[in-house]
């Protein structure tokens, strides 16, 4: 599993990645802020929702109980 979260932490790092790219990009391309600022929002919206999503699933081995291998909706318990 250690293998798992190493990429997860990696996904998480090239986005972050992208935020000063994006404005290092405007400054180069000279595009205007009306274009960046949300653009660097929601950059930052799918960072967060990553990271939150790769930090509750850190633990997870596949074995969960809410993992239903017959799609049914049903364990019955």
């Amino acid at each position: 599993m250690k293998t798992r979260n190493r990429q997860r932490n990696s996904a998480i790092y090239i986005l972050l990645l992208l935020v000063p790219a994006a404005l290092v990009a405007g400054l180069i391309f000279h595009l205007s802020q009306a274009f960046l600022v949300p653009l660097v929002i929601v950059l930052g919206l799918v960072i967060g929702a990553v990271a939150l999503w790769a930090r509750a699933s850190r633990s997870a081995d596949g074995s969960e109980w809410w993992q239903d291998d017959d799609a049914s909706g049903w364990r019955g318990y």
